[in-house]
């Protein structure tokens, strides 16, 4: 397996992960973090793969900062790494954790996390890694790599 493709593996272990809530809120905001963070980082990978030709590489790099999704993916990858994000795209950050109760049904709880932009957009942080990973591999498609 290429370098890249064991980083984008990564990347959709960590989404289901993030699409299966059943455990506690803070093992979920954990998992939530690593998403971003190792989505973002995909680029990196790709970057320094060299089973990618450098015209490809260099492409996927501009398709991936030309992306608002992925925009607002790098500022929460790097939120939670650094604590105080010095190089906002979108000033990207996760304003508001809301936990649904469901007595009787057949999961206990639901968590939504509300991501709020720069521009006072707000989007679902389980929403937006799905459109994450859908872009990730329509950038690869772009560059006939899988």
């Amino acid at each position: 397996m290429t370098p890249y493709r064991e980083q984008l593996e990564r990347v959709r272990r960590f989404l289901v992960r993030v699409q299966n809530e059943d455990r506690d809120s803070i093992g979920y905001d954990d998992y939530l973090w690593a998403f971003f963070q190792n989505a973002w980082h995909l680029k990196d990978w790709i970057k320094n793969d060299s089973s990618i030709s450098t015209k490809s590489r260099e492409r996927i790099r501009k398709a991936a900062e030309a992306s608002d999704e992925l925009q607002v993916c790098a500022d929460l990858a790097n939120r939670s790494k650094h604590f105080k994000l010095t190089n906002k795209r979108r000033d990207a950050d996760v304003t508001s954790r809301n936990t649904t109760v469901f007595p009787g049904a057949n999961r206990a709880s639901e968590l939504t996390h509300i991501i709020t932009l720069d521009d006072g957009t707000q989007l679902i942080a389980q929403e937006l890694a799905k459109t994450v990973v859908d872009l990730w591999g329509e950038i690869l498609a772009q560059e006939g790599l899988k």
